[in-house]
């Protein structure tokens, strides 16, 4: 459906428009809520009504997966949501403006969930900026909402979202209006109604963009035959209100004490008698009738009580009446925006079961009412929770007038995933950017230094889970055929677009966790030198806990090599605690020198394994959106034609089911004839070695994959592979060959798919190539279900065949570790003390023989008997101290403490005893207030 600007002005010109268009006016933004058309063909690319280089649009009542509208998120207005993947401008011209009149363009947006690439959105009229958003992040409640005003130079200009990337992300918009207002006009959402369009029809609706509604509401131009009296006053839509019902909205910066006026035009159906009611917040502004005929203007003045108040448009008669509502104005002074709170850190990376300190300031002037309560939310506990957290996992943090601006908070993190801190109430304070925490299971965190934006020439910065002295930074590549200056001015950056400098004498440093202390690890990384300024000498070490490792020294840039490949650095190493801390250390003799450096990663392999680059995929960090890597390289593997890249476990979209078997990552390719190759070398010609890998598909789009994995062109093995499902490892395949020389290439591709010509896509992880042949572990006895009462001692046992095993027990998805009422996590027998109906569940256990992994047949544990009632009971002592005791029954709960209530609960480091069948803690008075509980782990 494309404009006709020129028919409609021939219309006028001809002195016809009314017998050519109704009598109501027309909407500035045409399809302004993207219902106008979609493409059914998953994943809904295609051509959008009215609004050149949308990417497509997506229905959340036909397709609920999006999948690039964020499952869970709303949808501001009907039911679709217009979105553009990639940089590029999303456009439409507008008609009918009156020049040098102020106008507000209001729109919602969103930005696809998927971590680590950088978002910003510009709005521009013509070639004016009108709003400038430089970091979008994807929202786990509402779309953001923007208001910008502009004043057009003629009747018509060209409104443009410009969208801006670094990396697959994907900009959602919906709602799009313009409305013309005064300088005195305080900003409301969608006043006049025009957001829903009346594309695909008009009528009774479930959500209209910018407010709330009870009861039955909708909006109609007047063919639905609600709005069938009078001129729409504004544009070509009005809202109506059939029945008792209301529209409400929320508006923020009043001055308290003094005078605003609400305007709003009403109307009645043909034949019903409406009771208009507008309330601000307690304050009944108006309660009069209303009769069908001409549209009249209702404006009543109040005086605000509060700073923010809720404006309720209401039809309160009973039975079938019909209110009718257009062009809604609130006049009056508001305060200055205030600035938005600030967080530090807005972006960590980490593993789990770890303390990370949070900071969050808030504007002085934001106190000035009196106290402001700022109450916060993990969008996932289970991932990361608030220390101190009330029941309903929340934490207040309450600022009082005159005291300091900035509070503390620490975030413990539980598990692997990506949590928000969300703002649930703001106290008045705009929110912008709340902290985002992705904990990872890889032992390198930002491997590939994707995590973070590069910042502006040259490039000086902080760089995200790395730790730098002296002159450390980011640089990236535009396009994947040019280097990453100025510091990666010569070669193409290995992984992706991004790479990590040190420019004079300095280091790079980050702490590794998770090891196994006496196991064999590979350190491989790619590095490279700058090509520039004079006569340079320098070295590059690396240590790890206090170690020198390894020393590459007189670097040189490859560029003066002729060659574009960064040096491949292969360091085994045996740790000898479960941590260590990993350090680059650049050392400059003499001159300007600067060291780049790549895909960092660490694979646990045994001392007899050939040499691969990237065998674990883990080099890549987690790239933004569904994965995509191409036109980008991927560390040690050429790849391609189609589409390629890396998904976390679990987390998709490729990785849809199954577990992979080492770390956080799987590769992946989609289409026939995509794989990924990589050169092997070091081999005995004619020895006999065995290739091990992961491989799993996708359980997506009608189709399986034919896999291909082949050495030397010898074909190993073409089958096709089924999604292994739920949370069982990806299949191992242990495939014996006879090197025919020394080197060879190693392909994992799609050779086809059944139906032919499907959409498939084939996952592959953990690629092994030992000497002589190997056979996978195998399971003889698999853990048996039970049903206990609570508080008894449970065990699960597996036995298995096969070489240096290795275990690790799962309850679902969790990986169990060690330490309280939990032994043998990484045994043949798990053994829980003292359960609770929380511990309930599916248990499994991964076996690995270093190479391969397989995992147990579920076992489910059963606990009956309910949870023991807990009671903390409280004593004074003779010697003044207070005695505080629980059932010692009452396992897997802790004692907490705090000064002040509600919130700033902590756990509690006072000595917990046994007396009897009670738990008890001593308490010493002191002059401070305490307060303590007991929290359920």
């Amino acid at each position: 459906m494309n404009p006709k600007p020129n028919s409609l002005v021939a219309a006028v010109a001809a002195g016809f428009l009314c017998a050519s268009l109704p009598a109501f006016g027309q909407a500035f933004v045409r399809n302004p809520s993207f219902e106008s058309n979609w493409n059914e063909t998953w994943p809904h690319y295609g051509p959008v009504d009215e609004w050149p280089g949308a990417s497509g649009v997506n229905d959340l009542s036909l397709d609920p997966g999006g999948p690039f509208h964020n499952a869970g998120t709303p949808v501001p207005d009907r039911v679709r949501v217009g979105f553009k993947q990639g940089n590029g401008d999303v456009t439409q011209t507008i008609y009918g403006l009156t020049p040098g009149a102020t106008y507000w363009v209001q729109f919602f947006y969103d930005g696809r969930r998927g971590g680590g690439a950088s978002q910003a959105l510009k709005v521009k009229f013509d070639a004016t900026v009108i709003a400038d958003i430089p970091t979008i992040r994807p929202s786990d409640g509402p779309y953001y909402f923007h208001s910008a005003a502009f004043t057009p130079a003629s009747d018509t200009g060209t409104l443009t979202f410009s969208h801006t990337v670094n990396g697959d992300r994907t900009l959602l918009l919906d709602a799009v209006t313009i409305v013309q207002r005064g300088p005195n006009d305080v900003v409301l959402r969608n006043p006049s109604f025009e957001a829903s369009g009346k594309i695909p029809g008009v009528g009774i609706l479930e959500n209209l963009a910018g407010w709330t509604r009870t009861g039955i509401v909708g909006v109609d131009d007047g063919s639905a035959g609600y709005a069938n009296t009078g001129t729409v006053p504004d544009q070509e839509l009005v809202a109506f209100i059939q029945g008792e019902g209301a529209l409400a909205q929320t508006i923020e910066g009043l001055i308290v004490g003094n005078d605003y006026e609400i305007q709003v035009h009403v109307n009645a159906r043909a034949g019903t008698a409406p009771q208009l009611q507008i309330r601000v917040g307690n304050t009944v502004v108006t309660d009069e009738a209303v009769a069908p005929g001409a549209y009249r203007l209702v404006s009543k003045k109040f005086k605000a009580a509060a700073t923010s108040a809720e404006l309720v448009l209401a039809q309160t008669r009973a039975g079938s009446d019909t209110l009718l509502l257009d062009n809604v104005r609130l006049l009056g002074t508001v305060k200055p925006p205030l600035p938005p709170m600030t967080f530090a850190p807005l972006a960590s990376e980490t593993g789990p079961d770890q303390l990370l300190p949070h900071t969050l300031t808030i504007p002085a002037a934001a106190l000035d009412d009196g106290p402001v309560t700022i109450r916060l939310a993990s969008s996932n506990p289970n991932v990361a929770r608030l220390e101190g957290a009330a029941a309903d996992n929340t934490l207040s943090l309450t600022f009082a007038p005159g005291g300091a601006t900035t509070r503390e908070f620490t975030v413990r993190t539980l598990r692997r995933g990506t949590v928000v801190i969300n703002v649930l109430e703001n106290g008045g304070v705009p929110v912008q950017l709340t902290p985002l925490i992705n904990v990872s299971s890889s032992l390198v965190k930002n491997p590939s230094f994707e995590a973070n934006t590069a910042p502006g020439f040259p490039g000086y910065g902080p760089i995200l889970a790395w730790q730098g002295t002296g002159q450390t930074g980011l640089n990236a590549a535009d396009i994947a055929s040019t280097p990453a200056g100025p510091f990666g001015d010569n070669g193409l950056v290995p992984d992706r677009q991004q790479v990590a400098f040190i420019q004079g004498n300095g280091t790079l440093a980050q702490e590794i966790n998770d090891l196994e202390p006496g196991r064999r690890y590979w350190l491989q990384f790619r590095y490279n030198a700058r090509a520039c300024c004079g006569e340079r000498t320098h070295h590059l070490r690396v240590r790890f806990a206090g170690t020198q490792l390894a020393e590459f020294l007189n670097l040189t840039p490859v560029g003066d090599l002729g060659e574009t490949e960064y040096y491949f650095a292969h360091v085994p190493f045996t740790p000898t605690s479960s941590s260590g801390r990993l350090e680059f250390v650049h050392e400059v003799v003499s001159g300007d020198a600067s060291v780049v450096l790549d895909a960092v990663n660490i694979v646990p392999r045994a001392a007899e394994e050939i040499v691969l680059q990237n065998p674990s995929f883990e080099a890549s960090g987690s790239p933004p959106g569904v994965g995509y890597l191409n036109p980008f390289r991927l560390a040690g593997w050429t790849a391609g034609p189609g589409g390629y890249g890396i998904n976390v476990n679990g987390e998709g979209p490729f990785t849809d089911n199954g577990w992979v078997p080492d770390q956080d990552r799987a590769g992946f390719v989609q289409a026939g004839g995509t794989g990924m190759a990589q050169t092997i070398t070091g081999l005995t010609p004619g020895a006999r070695y065995t290739l091990v890998l992961g491989i799993n598909a996708r359980n997506c789009c009608g189709g399986t994959p034919v896999a291909r994995v082949s050495f030397a062109d010898e074909v190993l093995f073409e089958q096709v592979v089924s999604p292994v499902g739920g949370l069982n490892p990806y299949p191992a395949l242990y495939l014996p060959f006879t090197a025919a020389g020394s080197e060879g290439v190693l392909r994992i591709e799609i050779s086809g798919a059944e139906p032919p010509d499907s959409d498939v896509s084939l996952l592959f992880d953990d690629v092994h190539i030992v000497p002589g042949t190997r056979t996978p572990p195998v399971i003889t006895d698999q853990p048996d279900s039970q049903t206990v009462n609570a508080g008894a001692t449970v065990t699960f046992e597996v036995v298995a065949t096969g070489a240096n095993l290795s275990y690790q027990w799962r309850r679902g998805d969790n990986a169990l570790r060690n330490g309280g009422r939990i032994t043998g996590a990484n045994s043949a027998r798990l053994t829980l003390t003292g359960v609770t109906p929380d511990e309930a569940g599916t248990y499994t256990v991964l076996v690995s023989d270093g190479l391969g992994v397989i995992g147990s047949d579920p076992a489910e544990l059963t606990v009956e008997g309910g949870a023991v009632e807990v009671r903390l009971g409280i004593g004074r002592l003779a010697n003044g101290n207070v005695r505080l005791s629980w059932p010692a029954s009452a396992t897997g709960f802790v004692l907490q403490t705090t000064t002040a209530l509600p919130g700033g609960w902590v756990d509690s480091n006072a000595t917990v005893t046994t007396e009897g069948d009670q738990f008890v803690v001593l308490i010493a008075p002191t002059d401070q207030a305490r307060y303590f509980r007991l929290i359920r782990r």
